[in-house]
């Protein structure tokens, strides 16, 4: 069951309960309505007003009359609803032996119920407001004054209660205004009065209890509910939509499916009277004749002409049927059942005008059951004594073993004594009562009257197949129906099942993802909305959380449903707000999503829309282009899987809920995120209002745009872009400019610091500082939530471009801390901030005795936008990941695998920058030679360098992808600076003059076991000193205190120098040297 609770603008209207339902085309409703005002008004205090009164009193002492006065609001009962019965209920705990009736208040008499209890005001006596007197004092006079509708005695405790269906009926016609009624007494004893509850009082309220009936037509194509096999004209069956509606209902059972006034006085009509067609049933659809002599039916318009049913008109529509055709025909219907199936049963019944008011009455059973075994009686059913149709309904649960159910009628008697005239049935009903519909997308409307059934945004008509028929409005517009048998589906569709592209059992209208590419189809819609130029939506951002369904609100509320045991309640069209194109709220359907004739998305023009097409550019696979393409070892462009244990047509492979509609976020790598620049932020709580420092980092590719951009912050210190992408800082609202013109499609560190103390903010620039500026002060009080990618407090100012490892100190980071950490990634060790990619601790370094550890409580938020739970990114300050609260994703929709440099690597051999270079990933390779604090990783072998260079780090890899070994050339006689950390595993040829240089700070990692080359250059000659410097020691893992001697690492060319105990060296090869000198 789904639970359901009536919209607030009926509360206190209606009694309401949170309840579950089972939505059911035409259903006897029973609905307690509370008075919407009460008072009551006494005859010797003319002038005084009870209507804030916790009871209600009715007194018959004709010199001290009291009479309460009650009004309804019944404006939730839908038009042309039937009223079976209204019954007003009073609640006393002192009755009296008196007669108590009720009255209607007269049209004009609209009053108030006023304010007071026991003092002056209106309504009162004389007064309906305080500015109009009653039509009649005392709204009917003295106390025999009035028609009433009803009398009861008073005398027992309780529930009182009067019957006031007819006038009840007239107020939802629109043919009595709906003023209320006045209860009182017209008996003129002695001093009696009985006191009942208002609807001030906290016990039980004056209530109107109405049981109506309600037939509807939920998707306005003229086809009742009850009929319909497509309730929401979709062009999907209701059987398909709802696997517990299995058999379709009892066919014309209004008898309008043909005008019997194109066969009146015709050949086929054996009745002279004209708008009385009998003949054959052969000639009116769906319905049988149990007469076995002339297999007759006898179907009357409402133009009819009879003598005896003057005036007399159809329940509904313009025909109906008379069971007593000459004989009792015993017209029927079989319908196709499933034993357990409980049946909604209906029709409605009278006799011919022209013996309204006799005594005697036509009486019809009705009788359900097995063609070739027992009918059961429904029961007997007489007419109303004024020829006025009543409507009768029931259930009938199918037995066992039955899989066809007859319904048909016999006659018991008739007004007029004869066989051959009388018992007019319309509207007759038979049909499962649908329960536990599915309802996929959880929206509380059921899929069989829901527009977009998994709430994806494509209508399901379109998901169907059916698209180019709807024009873009998510249903079959009206001008374009065709139903000539009148069973509500249109006629081109009759025999076609909806599709299922991608053939996993789940059809297009349901799941997630129809074509299994990875690419939820929310994303691969592709409607957009446009304002001039300027696009405002695309179909994926109605995808907020990134699960594959839409999120938000489904706020109309202009179709009606009936809750099964209580109330109606109102309900819309099944699209999403997001997804709702059109002119306003309550309108069935879309307007013009989307074009035609597909009316999503078709990037090549292939006639295959994208969502269902898994090559949409007509070249490569989708997958291919994911995350998630490892989903696709055989190259198929799908999901190597065919398991989908939740049905919603995400495979489990690749699904990370298998128990739930959609598949949320679920993903731990190395990632990036895309802003793209309309609706796509990113924003947290608020965090740094008040502080004293701060620092602000994360990397930025900037998409091309003139727009003012906002990175990242909150309203007190943020980062943004103007209008010429040059970087700004705001600070408490004031703006510090760089001047420095950031470049599009590469990465960019961007940084500020600020301190009240130093009262100095810095700005840097891919860790350079390009801007100081003396400012002073504390940080402003500020609320706003810490933002990614906009404005925290408007909807102005969104980024376009991707972002990576946001983070936010407490503390305002000196430069060689915030350097050290530029190019990689942090981790935390034992409370101190830790490089990911260089294996230190983050430092201030003053000197080698002075060195400061940068402290892991100084870190704020870590947004390292790798690890997503839903539309949560973690913040990985902390140890466990966030998954419920936290900085959560808007309209994200891309995530790339990372690119950012962190560290450099080389991606080939060559010339260092152009080794490094890759500005498809925009990394640009000068930035490792042009910044100081650069991290590099050499990868492939036959790289070089012939300019003085300075990184933070060096690793030179031993071996490259292809097993070859490495070496790293350093020429042209220049410095190779590694400042914190030198890893080499492979060789690094210093040739010529070219010198590494290591400073205090610098560290040798001692897993190191690759070489160093220097050139010793020296002078041939057996008298000549040579002297050779030894700055490096042997190979040798796991420390730096090597032990050596000069024969050890003296080599010529490739092979060891050879050492002599004569007095003489050699020119050989290898150089022999004497070891004597």
């Amino acid at each position: 069951m789904n639970f359901f609770l009536v919209p607030t603008k009926y509360l206190g209207l209606i009694v309401v309960l949170l309840i579950s339902f089972t939505t059911i085309a035409q259903q006897r409703v029973t609905c307690d309505f509370v008075a919407t005002q009460d008072t009551y008004i006494k005859l010797k205090n003319t002038g005084t007003n009870y209507g804030s009164c916790n009871t209600l009193t009715v007194d018959r002492e004709k010199n001290d009359l009291h009479r309460i006065l009650v009004q309804f609001d019944l404006s939730s009962i839908p038009a042309g609803s039937v009223i079976e019965s209204a019954e007003l209920r009073l609640y006393t705990d002192n009755g009296n032996n008196m007669d108590i009736s009720v009255f209607q208040i007269s049209a004009s008499d609209v009053w108030n119920e006023g304010a007071a209890c026991g003092s002056s005001g209106a309504a009162n006596w004389n007064n309906r407001t305080t500015t109009a007197s009653w039509s009649t004092t005392g709204v009917v006079g003295p106390f025999n004054g009035g028609t009433p509708i009803q009398t009861i005695n008073g005398n027992a405790d309780g529930i009182h209660s009067w019957t006031i269906t007819s006038l009840t009926q007239q107020w939802i016609n629109g043919t009595a205004v709906n003023n209320g009624v006045m209860i009182g007494s017209q008996d003129g004893g002695g001093d009696r009065t009985v006191d009942y509850n208002s609807r001030e009082s906290s016990g039980i309220k004056p209530t109107l209890r109405i049981t109506y009936n309600i037939n509807l037509d939920s998707d306005y194509d003229g086809i009742m509910d009850s009929v319909d096999i497509d309730d929401d004209n979709d062009g999907i069956l209701d059987t398909d939509e709802c696997d517990t509606i299995v058999n379709p209902p009892l066919q014309n059972p209004d008898f309008e499916a043909i005008d019997i006034m194109t066969l009146d006085g015709g050949p086929t009509d054996v009745v002279p009277t004209s708008g009385i067609w009998k003949g054959d049933a052969s000639h009116i659809p769906n319905w049988l004749s149990a007469d076995t002599t002339n297999n007759y039916l006898e179907i009357w318009h409402n133009s009819q002409a009879a003598g005896n049913d003057a005036g007399g008109q159809a329940y509904s529509g313009t025909h109906w049927a008379e069971v007593n055709a000459t004989t009792n025909d015993g017209l029927y219907q079989d319908i196709v059942s499933t034993p357990g199936n409980v049946l909604q049963w209906a029709f409605a019944h009278r006799k011919r005008t022209g013996y309204a008011g006799s005594s005697n009455e036509d009486v019809v059973r009705l009788l359900i059951g097995d063609p070739s075994g027992t009918l059961t009686s429904q029961g007997d059913f007489t007419s109303a004594g004024d020829s006025s149709w009543t409507l009768h309904t029931g259930t009938y649960t199918v037995p066992p073993g039955q899989t066809t159910t007859r319904l048909t009628f016999t006659v018991l008697s008739t007004a007029s004594g004869s066989t051959s005239s009388g018992n007019f049935i319309d509207n007759v009903q038979l049909y499962v009562i649908p329960d536990d519909c599915a309802d996929n997308d959880g929206d509380s409307i059921p899929d069989y009257f829901d527009l977009d059934s998994d709430n994806d945004g494509i209508p399901d008509i379109v998901e169907a197949g059916h698209g180019s028929i709807s024009n873009g409005t998510g249903t079959i517009p009206l001008t374009s129906f065709v139903d000539t048998n009148g069973n509500g589906l249109h006629d081109a569709f009759e025999g076609l099942s909806p599709l299922d592209s991608d053939g996993d059992g789940v059809p297009n209208y349901r799941d997630l993802d129809s074509d299994n590419d990875t690419i939820f189809d929310v994303d691969e819609a592709g409607t957009e909305r446009y304002s001039g130029s300027l696009l405002t939506h695309d179909n994926g951002d109605g995808d907020i959380d990134g699960d594959g369904v839409g999120d938000g609100l489904e706020t109309e509320s202009f179709r009606v449903m009936a809750v099964e045991g209580s109330c109606i309640a109102y309900f819309g069209d099944g699209i999403l707000d997001i997804y709702d194109f059109g002119n306003g709220s309550n309108e069935y359907g879309n307007l013009n999503q989307g074009t035609g004739p597909l009316y999503v998305k078709d990037t090549d023009n292939d006639g295959i829309p994208d969502y269902i097409d898994i090559q949409s550019n007509g070249s490569s696979f989708d997958i291919a282009n994911t995350l998630y393409a490892n989903l696709d070892a055989n190259n198929d462009g799908i999901i190597d899987d065919n398991t989908d244990s939740d049905g919603d047509g995400i495979l489990d492979l690749f699904d990370t809920d298998d128990s739930s509609f959609g598949s949320p976020r679920d993903i731990d790598t190395k990632l990036q995120v895309y802003f793209d620049g309309r609706n796509d932020y990113i924003q947290d709580a608020s965090l740094t209002s008040g502080w004293n420092e701060i620092t602000l980092m994360g990397w930025i590719k900037i998409d091309a745009s003139t727009n003012e951009r906002f990175l990242f912050g909150q309203s007190n210190f943020y980062l943004k872009l103007n209008s010429g992408t040059k970087l700004q800082l705001f600070r408490n609202g004031s703006l510090i400019s760089t001047g420095t013109t950031l470049a599009q499609n590469q990465w960019i560190h961007v940084a500020a610091s600020y301190s009240s103390a130093n009262e100095q903010v810095v700005i840097y620039i891919n860790g350079d500082i390009v801007k100081t500026s003396t400012v002073s002060g504390s940080l402003n009080t500020d609320a706003s939530p810490f933002t990614i990618g906009k404005q925290p407090t408007s909807s102005i100012e969104y980024f376009k471009g991707y972002i990576d490892e946001v983070r936010l100190y407490n503390k305002a980071l000196s430069t060689d801390e915030l350097q050290k950490m530029v190019y990689q990634e942090i981790e935390n060790n034992a409370g101190n901030v830790h490089g990911a990619v260089i294996p230190r601790d983050i430092t201030h370094f003053i000197d080698p005795s002075n060195s400061i550890p940068l402290s892991w409580s100084n870190l704020i938020k870590y947004y390292r936008l790798d690890t997503f739970k839903a539309d949560i990114t973690d913040d990985l300050k902390t140890p466990a990941i966030d998954d419920t609260t936290g900085a959560r994703l808007y309209n994200i929709k891309t995530l790339k695998l990372q690119t950012a440099p962190m560290p450099f690597r080389t991606t080939s051999s060559g010339y260092l920058p152009d080794a490094l270079d890759k500005m498809s990933d925009g990394i640009n390779g000068s930035d490792a030679t042009t910044y100081d604090w650069s991290i590099v990783s050499i990868e492939h072998d036959d790289v070089y360098y012939d300019q003085q260079q300075k990184h933070l780090g060096l690793f030179i890899n031993e071996l490259d992808s292809a097993s070859n070994a490495i070496e790293y050339t350093v020429n042209n006689d220049t410095e190779l600076n590694v400042s914190w950390y030198l890893k080499l595993d492979g060789k690094l040829d210093l040739e010529g003059e070219s010198q590494l240089i290591q400073g205090y700070d610098s560290q040798l990692d001692v897993g190191t076991n690759g070489k160093l080359e220097r050139d010793q250059q020296g002078t041939a000659d057996t008298f000549t000193y040579n002297y050779l410097s030894s700055p490096v020691g042997a190979t040798e893992t796991g420390t730096n205190a090597y032990k050596y001697a000069l024969n050890e690492v003296l080599h010529d060319g490739d092979v060891p120098v050879t050492f002599t105990s004569s007095y003489n060296g050699a020119n050989t090869t290898p150089l022999t040297i004497a070891h004597y000198w």
